[in-house]
């Protein structure tokens, strides 16, 4: 699967889940020059490969059919939106229970989460920090 252009959208969905999720999860709370973002990216995403198959390939189904959704409703993919217009289709998928949206979006949410925390724990230990000292 590796290359392929399925697997880029793919990888571009789920960073742009990534980034909605964490910015939906920061809130007001954000802190200046920290930006873990893209290693959460990479973590979920890295996550995901370790998945077995029969985990794996649901899950990129599942998420290529929320970024056909996007594309159906707004007429652009979900990477392509901006941050409003993401959390609104993440609304909506989370609704869809008849497709998993609500299983899928804590899936990646659980991901994310210890990603992005991680990564602040990674960039706060070189600077003698930890999160509990923010």
């Amino acid at each position: 699967m590796k290359g392929t252009v399925l697997t880029r959208v793919f990888i571009n969905t789920v960073s742009a889940l990534c980034y909605s999720l964490i910015a939906r999860h920061e809130g007001s709370h954000r802190r200046a020059g920290v930006f873990p973002n893209n290693e959460a990216v990479s973590f979920v995403v890295a996550e995901w490969r370790r998945a077995p198959d029969f985990v794996r390939a649901p899950i990129f189904l599942l998420t290529l059919l929320l970024c056909a959704l996007s594309l159906l409703s707004c007429g652009r993919p979900l990477y392509r939106l901006d941050g409003p217009q993401r959390l609104r289709q993440l609304q909506v998928w989370h609704k869809l229970r008849v497709l998993r949206g609500p299983e899928l979006l804590q899936f990646y949410e659980s991901l994310v989460l210890l990603g992005y925390y991680k990564s602040l724990e990674q960039q706060g230990a070189s600077q003698g920090r930890t999160i509990a000292d923010s």
